[in-house]
């Protein structure tokens, strides 16, 4: 793999988890592929010429992580409210505000907005397929099993031999 371009991102993620990137481009079975994982996970797939857009994408999402980061390190900075704000015996005061808004938009909000965009930019063809077979399954009879209790491709169970119901 001389020559191949290889990016290795470490980044710091909250409470000292490390959350990293890896990005390796080469050739297995002399077609291009591409390894992508992150600390969800890894796969293997067929280079795209769509990869500058998926090298954007985890740059974006590394950016968010920054930010995410930012705002837990702002929220360690306010006052830790009352136990009788936390309990609702009193109203908030405006640090308590700021305190539950940091903490909802950096774990809520960016991170879920983090996690997704990784998981897009991860996503298999195979994956991709499974999920809208799923969706379009579940649009269908909800009384119906589903294709996983499906035994030789009938709906009976026992391979379509007594011909009668179930």
């Amino acid at each position: 793999m001389n020559g191949t371009p290889v990016m290795l991102v470490l980044r710091e993620g909250g409470e000292s988890a490390p959350v990293w990137t890896l990005s390796v481009r080469g050739t297995a079975d002399r077609a291009r592929v591409e390894l992508r994982t992150d600390r969800v996970r890894m796969v293997v797939v067929p280079e795209t010429s769509g990869t500058g857009l998926l090298d954007q994408v985890l740059g974006t999402a590394n950016d968010l992580e920054e930010i995410q980061g930012r705002l837990r390190r702002l929220a360690d900075e306010v006052p830790d409210p009352s136990d009788d704000m936390l309990e609702h015996r009193i109203p908030y005061d405006v640090e308590t505000a700021l305190l539950t808004t940091l903490e909802c938009v950096a774990e809520d909000d960016l991170g879920a907005a983090i996690e997704k965009l990784r998981l897009a930019v991860a996503a298999t063809p195979a994956e991709l397929r499974e999920e809208w077979e799923k969706e379009e399954w579940e649009k269908t009879d909800v009384d119906a099993p589903s294709p996983d209790d499906w035994d030789g491709g009938t709906r009976d169970g026992d391979g379509g031999r007594d011909g009668g119901e179930e």
